[in-house]
């Protein structure tokens, strides 16, 4: 869950012993891919949003224009790449239970439901908003039975609705929600987050500063609103500005956000990591009441990190930003040949993809 990010604006910092982490030798940048528009270098394509297919091969990316790319996990390779929204794409979330299928949501007002099977020419679902408001945010819980997106503000309410996955059908694109909050917040919802265990638990950040906790089985809002958490600033990506690690973090840099947590079930420890705005990235161990560094990752951009997601399985980390770069790495383990070093500095180079139409080579078309 989301919550331990907020508790922690009182840590301190101390030393990690490397041989306690499950990253003791850091990690490798294996992969590098910048997008740009029309295939000129000038013009950047930022990256928001990421998210991983449950089968860990490919993710998904969102863009400023409302296209959606699939890539390779592996290779950062074209799988997709397609318009899907006439907007700013503000959430996608991948399906825990199905790997083909995802959700997205845009300031041009809609929720869509994609399968990658059906070529991607429309939307298999696609639920406008309810007020006529722009989304700004999606979640979608564990089992994949509730979705949820908030809106901008619609007059002095701040819309969070939730569907039935369920009751979705063809015929009917469930333009009826089952629930909707509208007192929670006062100003605009960045983020939703489920559990990754308990399918009705949810969490909401806002601008407002605020973070609210739900339990969506018990209906209204008043019932469903289980506690708030004011972290006294903006919420972006559900975990709020330290104060000490900015300035007295345990390294070199002082950094100016954070930008998303890594939780490793195998080792059941919290990681945050921090960034700084010309792309220089730090993991922390989050241990009781301190924060531990226990790596930089160097290379991987040059200006703001705005998005991260973390598959423990493979131990890989993907990073996207505002310098319209995607960042691939991996947990690095010991080289034992020099044949091996070398190998591993391969995968650094810089890749520079633009829109124009791609054409895998025989052996990495990938199913989505």
């Amino acid at each position: 869950m989301v919550i331990p990010s907020i508790v922690i604006s009182f840590f301190v910092m101390a030393s990690m012993n490397p041989k306690t982490s499950p990253f003791p030798s850091g990690f490798d940048l294996r992969h590098r891919l910048k997008f740009t528009q029309e295939g000129l270098e000038d013009d950047l394509w930022y990256v928001t949003h990421l998210s991983m297919s449950p089968k860990q091969d490919v993710f998904a990316v969102g863009g400023p224009q409302g296209s959606i790319k699939l890539l390779n996990m592996d290779t950062l390779l074209y799988v997709a790449d397609f318009k899907a929204h006439s907007a700013r794409i503000t959430g996608i979330e991948y399906c825990h239970t199905n790997e083909h299928c995802f959700w997205s949501t845009s300031m041009d007002t809609a929720l869509s439901y994609w399968d990658s099977r059906k070529a991607f020419k429309a939307p298999v679902y696609r639920i406008l908003s309810p007020n006529n408001c722009s989304f700004t945010a999606c979640g979608l819980n564990c089992s994949d039975e509730i979705v949820a997106a908030a809106t901008e503000p619609y007059g002095e309410d701040v819309c969070l609705y939730l569907w039935d996955i369920r009751q979705l059908n063809a015929e009917k694109l469930l333009q009826t929600h089952m629930d909707m909050y509208t007192d929670s917040h006062n100003s605009e919802i960045t983020q939703i987050q489920f559990s990754p265990l308990q399918t009705h638990q949810m969490a909401t950040g806002s601008t407002d500063g605020l973070i609210c906790l739900f339990d969506v089985s018990k209906g209204n809002e008043d019932d469903a609103l289980d506690s708030v958490l004011n972290t006294g600033s903006s919420v972006g990506t559900m975990t709020t500005h330290f104060t000490n690690p900015r300035e007295e973090n345990g390294t070199e840099d002082n950094f100016d956000y954070f930008v998303n947590c890594i939780h490793h079930p195998t080792e059941k420890q919290l990681y945050f990591v921090g960034g700084t705005n010309s792309g220089r990235l730090h993991v922390f161990h989050v241990k009781d009441s301190e924060l531990e560094p226990v790596c930089p990752l160097m290379g991987g951009h040059t200006s703001t990190v705005r998005c991260l997601q973390w598959d423990y399985k493979s131990e890989t980390l993907l990073t996207g930003g505002e310098d319209s770069i995607i960042s691939c790495w991996r947990s690095a383990r010991p080289q034992t040949s020099a044949a091996g070093k070398a190998e591993s500095g391969m995968k650094d180079k810089l890749k520079v993809h633009g829109n124009k139409p791609y054409n895998k080579p025989a052996g990495d078309a990938q199913e989505t």
